[in-house]
């Protein structure tokens, strides 16, 4: 009955849960995985839950090339835990056992009245794991959308209660959209829904903000961002990878210019500030910057290379640690 996207075999009937975990490995490790298995399947029945609000993640699938798929929108509210990752914590920050996690979205899912009885269901396998972000393992839609740019920022604040030491109170972000708009940049603000922030992403020279699912969209959207957060030597999930990998390469499917920033979680309105401005110069849309564009994708293609090499090998453990430490240490 049950099954995760590691151990996927066809099935005639193929049942997506909703995604329990944070948005932006929802976008970078998990839409694009089921968008790539429903490719592959051999089920004649597929149905494709999402939690509120996600609908424009999944929207190609009920018109798929491939294989077309029944969607359908359903709470999740009643999951215990906080996403973290692709799992959720309790409010000691324990991991909840998955077990809980799938006993609850079946409650969830049989609430809504869908069948789960002679379904293979993909779940989530909550480890940490990463699927590629190529077409080895994900297919990503472009959500980049023909707009003449209205603004010169959108600012991105990180809105989550967990780990609320990497989030900013509103007030410091009022200041700094004071400073920006005080230099003459034309200032807006990340809103959902998805809909609504993908439109303000496309009218958007540049997004800005501390670490966060929105900036991940800004990723997919093509809009250039610049990202602030931890150091090298902060690592990520079970391949250890920095933010800065995260953001330049190993989640950046698209090749969208970045500039990731490890001044911390908790940086002044001054180094913010100045950031951004800079990062505008550099990679903002319409900006000349201090390098060709054709050169700057060049440099963005070299160190993707380098990062898939390196990421494989901690995916399949083929390469000896000593090269791979190399190799992570590059360009972190």
């Amino acid at each position: 009955m049950v099954s995760n996207p590691h151990e996927f075999r066809p099935a005639s009937r193929l049942l997506v849960p909703p995604y329990w975990g944070e948005f932006g490995w929802e976008l970078m490790n998990w839409q694009g995985r089921i968008r790539w298995l429903l490719h592959e399947a051999g089920a004649e029945n597929v149905v494709v839950t999402y939690g509120a609000g996600r609908a424009l993640i999944y929207r190609d699938l009920a018109h798929h090339a491939d294989r077309h798929a029944e969607l359908r929108e359903i709470s999740i509210d009643a999951l215990p835990g906080d996403a973290n990752e692709d799992r959720r914590v309790d409010e000691c920050g324990r991991t909840i056992p998955i077990k809980q996690l799938q006993d609850a979205t079946l409650d969830a899912l049989q609430r809504s009245e869908i069948a789960v009885d002679d379904a293979m269901i993909l779940w989530p396998d909550g480890c940490g794991r990463l699927w590629p972000c190529d077409a080895r393992a994900q297919r990503f839609v472009d959500w980049s959308q023909p707009r003449l740019t209205e603004f010169d920022v959108l600012l991105v604040p990180r809105a989550r209660q967990l780990a609320p030491q990497r989030s900013l109170p509103d007030e410091w972000w009022r200041l700094l959209a004071e400073r920006l708009t005080a230099v003459g940049l034309r200032v807006t603000w990340y809103e959902p829904p998805i809909e609504r922030a993908v439109d303000l992403l496309a009218r958007s020279r540049l997004a800005a903000g501390g670490s966060t699912g929105g900036l991940h969209l800004a990723s997919l959207c093509g809009c250039p961002h610049y990202v602030w957060g931890p150091g090298a030597a902060h690592r990520w999930t079970t391949i250890g990878m920095t933010n800065r990998q995260r953001y330049e390469t190993i989640w950046n499917p698209r090749g969208t210019p970045v500039r990731y920033d490890p001044i911390g979680w908790q940086p002044t309105i001054e180094q913010a500030a100045s950031g951004i401005v800079s990062a505008l110069h550099e990679i903002g849309r319409g900006a000349g910057g201090r390098l060709p564009a054709a050169t700057r994708r060049l440099q963005w293609a070299a160190r993707r290379q380098v990062a898939r090499l390196w990421a494989r090998s901690a995916y399949e453990g083929w390469m000896p640690w000593r090269i791979r430490e190399l190799a992570r240490g590059w360009r972190v």
